[in-house]
């Protein structure tokens, strides 16, 4: 206090700086602790997506979104890069990774991986979120080449069993043919977009999960500031 009755400015000046980087600090905590979250949480890895080849494309494709090279990629870029990952990953793996997610799915996991709400996510954030859409890729190699191998096959030969075709005959190997390619065509999308259902359904669930998260941490670091000051306040 001063001489004047009025109160001293370099008290409130004081003040206000230890409001404002309690406030920072608590922001700062509640971001990382999101994000972290995200990383655990989230991060449904498999063979695939634990691979180093798998990671190697994961990094080039954010480095060849990331124009303005500051380390950061806004929603756009993000499913520029997914569609540019999957079509590399099809060169080895297959129609398995020709089924890119729609941008609504990768949206909700932008929306869930940017923590701060900044419009933008950085590289991990960026490969937590390729790795939970390409997890489903090494399920469906695996169906598409038990499919192929055994299912087709068995069936086509079990088919013209009982058609009376003589065995052995052009016109049996014809059929064989035929209900093979009818079987294969028909087989894989119906459970390819069963596995696709089932992917995008559990998508959905972690980004409404890790919005609540960040929608319970936001409010806890709203009210912890405004708590302690008014316990200092009352002191």
């Amino acid at each position: 206090m001063s001489t004047t009755g009025e109160p001293d400015t370099d008290d409130q000046q004081k003040k206000q700086k230890d409001t404002k980087s309690s406030s920072s600090s608590s922001s700062t905590t509640a971001t990382t602790t999101t994000t972290s979250s995200w990383k655990t949480n989230n991060n449904i890895s498999n063979l695939l997506t634990r691979s180093k080849p798998f990671q190697i494309i994961v990094q080039k494709a954010f480095h060849d979104m990331d124009y303005q090279k500051n380390g950061h990629v806004d929603k756009l870029e993000l499913y520029t890069g997914v569609l540019m990952v999957h079509l590399k990953l099809a060169k080895y793996a297959g129609p398995a990774a020709c089924y890119p997610p729609t941008k609504q799915v990768c949206d909700q996991l932008f929306d869930a991986a940017d923590a701060d709400n900044s419009g933008f996510i950085n590289q991990q954030e960026f490969s937590s979120i390729l790795t939970v859409l390409c997890a489903q890729i090494l399920f469906r190699m695996a169906v598409y080449y038990i499919i192929l191998i055994l299912l087709v096959p068995f069936v086509a030969a079990k088919v013209v069993s009982h058609t009376g075709i003589p065995h052995g005959s052009y016109l049996a190997m014809a059929a064989e043919q035929s209900i093979s390619l009818a079987t294969f065509f028909g087989a894989i999308p119906t459970i390819w977009n069963v596995i696709d259902e089932r992917a995008s359904q559990k998508i959905g669930q972690l980004a409404q999960q890790q919005q609540q998260q960040q929608q319970q941490q936001q409010q806890e670091t709203y009210t912890k500031p405004n708590k302690s000051n008014t316990d200092k306040k009352e002191n």
